[in-house]
C-alpha cells in the first residue's frame, strides 16, 4: 500500500464539503506543477502570510501536497504549497460543488 493512500472520489468531496471557505480558495490557488507562492497568495485571498504558511502546513498534515521553495526563474521566491494527487482530487472536488470559484483563478 503507498502512504498517502489514494482519496477516492467521496473522500474528496467529503474534504471539499468540510474545508472553510477560505480553504477552498486556498487548494484552488495551488497545483502540483506551480505555486502562487505564500507572499502572492496570501494578497490574493486577503489573508496574512502566516495565515497562508499555517493553511499550508494544515494541508500538508492531511497528506494533500507538499510545502516547498517557490521560484521564479532561477531567483528564491519564499516558500509555496504544490498539490499531489490526493490534493488534485480535492482540488476538483471544490470546483465541482463550487463551480463559481473557477472564476476567481
Amino acid at each position: 500500500m503507498t502512504w498517502p493512500p489514494a482519496l477516492t472520489p467521496k473522500g474528496a468531496e467529503d474534504y471539499a464539503r468540510n474545508f472553510t471557505d477560505i480553504e477552498r480558495s486556498f487548494i484552488i490557488n495551488c497545483s502540483s506543477t506551480l505555486t502562487l507562492g505564500y507572499e502572492t497568495l496570501s494578497k490574493k485571498l486577503d489573508v496574512t502570510y502566516d495565515r497562508a504558511d499555517v493553511m499550508g502546513c494544515d494541508m500538508q498534515a492531511r497528506s494533500l501536497g507538499a510545502i516547498k521553495p517557490a521560484r521564479h526563474g532561477n531567483r528564491y521566491a519564499g516558500s509555496g504549497f504544490f498539490l499531489n494527487e490526493r490534493g488534485e482530487a480535492v482540488k476538483r472536488a471544490v470546483l465541482s460543488i463550487n463551480p463559481d470559484l473557477r472564476a476567481g483563478l
